[in-house]
């Protein structure tokens, strides 16, 4: 569903396997298990620029994240320090009020400290291939993201063949986003 739902469905899946991991001791350890490894780094992957995101399915283009230390966790237990290094970076977190806050994670936080801030760069290209989603960054200002794949997935609308293009953090070509919510969006009359 995009980005912007990245905290709902993996965010909460390793709030449960962190719950299942401290209460055995680290014996149940399930954060790098290929899916679960992919889902967790699925964020850096679809990040642009600043607080720009490839904003394919119903989500918003900027996203303002909380929960920097828990990606932090989230690479340190995945054994995927560019993650945890993406979160360090000023361009992952910036406070928002959360709507559904997450208590076992928001003590788990508030308990960490502060990390240093990282001089984190990020990948010139990155891909997810079973979402047929591609990003390209480059030094010098530019970011595109482009999606293939198929209309027949959750909460899309109508995003094959998107392109979205950044530079130096503003918009050239985007995706229109989501469309606003009528009875119509989730039944048979989508597109």
């Amino acid at each position: 569903e995009g980005p912007s739902y990245w905290s709902h469905a993996s965010g909460a899946l390793f709030t449960a396997l962190e719950i299942i991991y401290d209460m055995t001791g680290g014996k149940a350890d399930y954060f790098r298990e290929p899916i679960v490894f992919n889902m967790l780094d699925y964020i850096r992957k679809v990040h642009l620029q600043g607080y720009r995101y490839a904003n394919f399915a119903d989500s918003d283009a900027e996203l303002f994240k909380n929960g920097m230390h828990s990606v932090i966790r989230m690479g340190i237990r995945s054994d995927n320090p560019i993650l945890a290094d993406f979160a360090c970076s000023n361009t992952y977190s910036r406070f928002v009020p959360e709507a559904y806050p997450q208590v076992y994670r928001d003590l788990k936080d508030i308990c960490q400290g502060i990390p240093e801030k990282s001089e984190f760069v990020p990948n010139k290209f990155d891909k997810l291939d079973n979402l047929q989603v591609a990003v390209y960054r480059n030094k010098d200002g530019f970011a595109a993201a482009i999606k293939g794949g198929t209309n027949n997935e959750s909460h899309n609308h109508n995003d094959i063949g998107q392109i979205i293009v950044l530079n130096e953090e503003k918009p050239v070509f985007i995706d229109i986003g989501s469309p606003t919510y009528t009875k119509a969006v989730f039944s048979s009359l989508r597109y």
